[in-house]
């Protein structure tokens, strides 16, 4: 068998050069992956809500639209008063 001889000094360099880049690469993964996955997780919350939030207010506004706005509950003004609208 063929021994090839390693100093000691170099495998110690080449040591700390592997340590360094894996410390390296992962701190930049781990910086990248917490911020994916929060908005991923995010995404999945975000969607779900909307759809059921976006429902619920169109038929709440068609309701406010049916009977306050259409009946004439509000008076003669499309406005208050504090918006300084004139008619």
């Amino acid at each position: 068998m063929t021994e090839f001889p390693v100093p000691a000094a170099e495998l110690t360099i080449t040591a700390m050069k592997q340590g360094a880049m894996l410390t390296a690469l992962h701190s930049l993964v781990s910086a990248l992956a917490w911020p994916t996955a929060l908005l991923n997780v995010l995404d999945l919350i975000d969607s779900k809500w909307a759809i059921t939030i976006d429902s619920r207010s169109d038929q709440a506004g068609m309701l406010l639209a049916e009977e306050v706005l259409l009946k004439g509950l509000h008076g003669q003004r499309l406005c208050s008063w504090y918006l300084r609208c004139m008619q």
